[in-house]
């Protein structure tokens, strides 16, 4: 998608979000006030979201949460008022530009994890107003700042420049968190594709290049990472790509040539061998981030709980692997590899079950060595996002785990309350002060 769009269509999708996350800058020229920046964002906040309120004698900057209804009504009338200043707003392009950006895609604005559908309503970045602020902006409890510029690039989270102006911008972006690709790991023989998103059933993941890659659809939200064959390696040029019917969602690249350009997200792996890396394991033991269990879990709650609280103490620490076939003398014995199957649907209920909010798992085999039916099962599970993870089978239940050496352990009061303060900005609208 790249094409003009009639704005009415534009605000009508805007009118119908719920949330709307506003950015504002706007100075005063003799006795007018102009919007010179205001960046609305949809879907979800904007990643370096935060509530603002900064106000001088020639500038205003806001940061503030509300819906877009009301934002399309200060733009349909082309003002605001901020108590009793009234804040005009620039002419908006009735057939504005509408864009769809990759998740991670380098662009002039703010990088998101998600998906993004950008429209510039003025047209794109507009030339400065020469008439910009130039003076030190100082007022009594407030951040003083060189000039305009520079606290609009604060407020939007802009890299700092010298530059003494920055350009008219009025955007709308729509982050779309129906599907994204979350991780891209590959070798020259698989890929392995992780989900995030609300809407991934019926999605097509799909390996394109210099010649057709595997493709898989989704019949319901996988539980763990998509797997991709590749019969004759890594094509030239290629990426992952989420598809639905004709309507491409997200992609990466598995692979750039100036490093500028590579997405942290992408990760190609080194084919380690499988006896090799269990002879390194064996040798450093279990620790803060390595457990190993005999075999398969028991029925009983006990059980469950026993390895559950350890995939919750992965997430709320580094992270972790769990190895399922080295006994506590550290033996290989492996679990039959026509069982595994069924043991990693298992343990795939049971974090469902048991381990709240879910964090992100990947299963990797490890052959035994001599053996050609029996393999070492590894559960690998990342260092979670929405931490604190806690343990039970009911939210009310829960308990919350940490690691301490190579024991999973009960979590103090006071590192429930860290794990809490460690996560994301809230979304929470920002008070005492009002755009009407």
């Amino acid at each position: 998608m790249n094409a003009p769009e009639p704005l009415d269509e534009v605000l009508a999708r805007l009118e119908a979000e719920p949330s709307a996350w506003v950015r504002l800058a706007a100075a005063r020229y003799e006795d007018a006030w102009e919007v010179e920046i205001f960046d609305i964002v949809t879907g979800a906040p904007p990643a370096s979201w935060r509530a603002e309120r900064m106000i001088y004698r020639d500038s205003v900057f806001i940061a503030l949460r509300t819906n877009g209804s009301t934002v399309v009504r200060w733009l349909r009338r082309g003002s605001s008022r901020l108590g009793g200043t009234l804040l005009s707003f620039p002419g908006l392009n009735p057939n504005p530009q509408v864009q769809r950006e990759a998740g991670n895609a380098h662009s002039a604005y703010e990088s998101s994890r998600w998906p993004t559908v950008r429209t510039d309503l003025i047209g794109g970045m507009a030339p400065p107003n020469q008439q910009q602020p130039q003076q030190m902006l100082v007022s009594a409890g407030m951040t003083t700042f060189q000039n305009f510029a520079t606290a609009a690039r604060y407020l939007l989270r802009d890299a700092p420049t010298t530059e003494s102006m920055i350009h008219r911008r009025m955007s709308y972006r729509h982050l779309d968190t129906s599907a994204r690709i979350a991780m891209v790991e590959y070798t020259d023989e698989d890929v392995w594709v992780s989900l995030e998103g609300n809407h991934l059933a019926g999605v097509k993941v799909e390996l394109m290049g210099s010649t057709p890659g595997p493709t898989k659809t989704l019949r319901r939200a996988p539980r763990g990472p998509v797997h991709l064959k590749l019969e004759n390696g890594v094509p030239r040029n290629a990426f992952v790509v989420l598809v639905e019917g004709d309507y491409p969602l997200d992609q990466k690249a598995l692979g750039w040539e100036y490093p500028v350009m590579q997405d942290p997200d992408v990760r190609r792996l080194v084919k380690f061998d499988p006896t090799a890396r269990l002879q390194a394991l064996l040798y450093h033991k279990e620790h803060e981030q390595v457990e190993f269990k005999q075999g398969i879990i028991g029925n009983s709650d006990s059980d469950k709980e026993t390895v559950m609280k350890t995939v919750a103490a992965f997430a709320n620490g580094d992270g972790g692997a769990l190895f399922f076939g080295i006994n506590k003398r550290y033996e290989v014995i492996g679990l039959p590899e026509a069982e595994v199957p069924r043991f990693q649907d298992s343990v795939s209920d049971l974090i469902d079950d048991w381990v709240h909010p879910a964090p992100a798992w990947a299963f990797d085999l490890l052959t035994v060595p001599g053996s050609h039916s029996r393999v070492v099962v590894e559960l690998v599970v990342s260092s979670g996002d929405w931490p604190p993870y806690g343990v039970g089978t009911t939210r009310r239940s829960l308990r919350y785990y940490v690691r301490h050496a190579a024991r999973s352990v009960p979590a103090r009061p006071d590192e429930v309350r860290a794990l809490a303060r460690s996560r994301p900005p809230s979304e929470r609208p920002g008070g005492g002060f009002m755009l009407q």
